[in-house]
């Protein structure tokens, strides 16, 4: 069987909106999540508490996820986890270590925890999952730990940002890795999603 020719990025939420962020990248049979967000309602819907992403097409192709990655803690990037993990409790979740330690304490407090598989990275950590290679590259932002991801597939590289600021003096962490996404620019990616 051939390669395919294709590398599809199928956003499951937050386009266009606040919240809800979720994005599947998918080459052949396989697929990695990109974040698992929330969305809270505005005042014209009374009586819902949240809003979370439709992932009917993760239930039908639970097989092919390989991977669960989270960009950083805001709760538009993590807060469905408690929502999507019984489905896909077989499915590994990667976060840097702060973003784990929220994400232990949502899945606790929903008796998911000891099902979950939680894998801790570190900015500059790359790892192999089916055909993505996955680079984990610091970014500033508003909450410390966040990542920008940089994915590495057999037809070229996608940059996801995440969420970040630029800010040259952060009250906590280390700058942005300028120089790192600088690297994968001067390279050349297939597609910027922010």
């Amino acid at each position: 069987m051939s390669p395919p020719e294709f590398l599809e990025a199928i956003p499951l939420g937050g386009l266009g909106e606040f919240g809800m962020n979720m994005m599947v990248l998918r080459y052949g049979d396989q697929m990695i999540i990109i974040d698992a967000g929330l969305m809270f309602p505005d005042e014209e819907l009374l009586g819902i508490d949240i809003i979370v992403p439709d992932i009917s097409f993760l239930i039908e192709n639970a097989s092919q996820v390989k991977a669960l990655i989270l960009t950083h803690g805001h709760e538009d990037h993590i807060g469905a986890l408690p929502f999507v993990l019984p489905a896909l409790i077989h499915v590994p979740v990667y976060g840097t270590r702060f973003t784990l330690g929220l994400v232990t304490e949502k899945l606790a407090e929903h008796g998911l925890l000891q099902e979950a598989k939680l894998v801790t990275v570190s900015p500059r950590q790359v790892e192999e999952i089916g055909p993505f290679r996955v680079d984990f590259i610091h970014v500033t932002h508003s909450i410390v730990d966040a990542v920008m991801l940089a994915i590495t597939t057999p037809l070229g590289t996608i940059l996801h940002s995440g969420d970040f600021k630029i800010d040259t003096s952060p009250v906590v962490g280390p700058v942005m890795d300028l120089p790192a996404i600088a690297d994968y620019g001067n390279r050349g990616v297939l597609g910027l999603f922010f």
